[in-house]
């Protein structure tokens, strides 16, 4: 991959999207903070050549504020959903495998905030360790 930009400017265009509506449903747009951690974690992505050069697709989520991450590879379904509710949910699905996790955003003490890039971090290493399972699981 040589370049994150299609995916800061895809979480760029959610975020800042005024008229979130799909069929008659209407969406609120994710936070700001949402979108730099969703934007965080592709970078890590990135870093890491964790998709070998596939490209998630990036979805708002319509009936919660939030974003999905959604991609196939060796057969297995990825979706990440970065809600705006200090939450984060995996669920990756092979077959008649599924498993369902979820974490929660990482709040500074000091000022009750979220750390977008200690989240990020969290987030992604608690990937590694799901999608790990998965694969063992399948294996």
């Amino acid at each position: 991959m040589s370049s994150n930009m299609n995916y800061v400017d895809r979480v760029n265009f959610i975020v800042n999207t005024t008229d979130l509506s799909l069929n008659d449903v209407k969406g609120t747009a994710p936070s700001i903070i949402t979108g730099n951690i969703v934007k965080e974690f592709l970078n890590i992505f990135v870093e890491n050549n964790c998709l070998d050069n596939d490209r998630p697709a990036i979805y708002p989520i319509l009936d919660s504020p939030g974003i999905e991450l959604e991609w196939e590879k060796d057969d297995i379904d990825y979706s990440i959903v970065f809600f705006d509710k200090n939450l984060v949910e995996f669920s990756f699905y092979y077959h008649d495998v599924d498993i369902n996790k979820n974490y929660q955003y990482i709040v500074n003490k000091k000022d009750n905030t979220i750390d977008v890039k200690k989240s990020a971090e969290y987030i992604f290493n608690n990937y590694q360790k799901v999608k790990n399972m998965m694969i063992n699981l399948i294996s």
